[in-house]
């Protein structure tokens, strides 16, 4: 995914509104249905096997096994930084961060 940073924070900001469309408990798992009219255009776009949520992050899925493909939104788990959150692309195991932004 080579996209603008403007466009990764568009999806990182639809990826919002899922969460605070779909509240979860803690330790909680999702999988949301993509025909539903509450995802957002720019993830429906993508065309993404399956989105799931957890109680603080979105995880849109592209295929599966060796040729598996992920975009995660959610606060970094990498560092002590509890204030950032990151949206990472996975590709075969291989993650880059492609947006992040401090939250409060």
């Amino acid at each position: 995914m080579q996209r603008s940073a403007a466009y990764y924070s568009q999806l990182a900001h639809a990826c919002d509104a899922v969460l605070q469309a779909t509240p979860l408990e803690e330790n909680a798992l999702c999988q949301v249905l993509l025909d539903k009219a509450s995802v957002p255009k720019i993830i429906r776009d993508l065309h993404p096997k399956c989105l799931w949520l957890s109680f603080d992050s979105v995880s849109i899925d592209f295929g599966q096994g060796n040729e598996g493909f992920w975009v995660g939104w959610g606060p970094d788990r990498t560092g002590t930084n509890t204030h950032l959150w990151t949206l990472v692309a996975n590709v075969r195991g291989s993650q880059n961060v492609v947006y992040a932004e401090a939250r409060q």
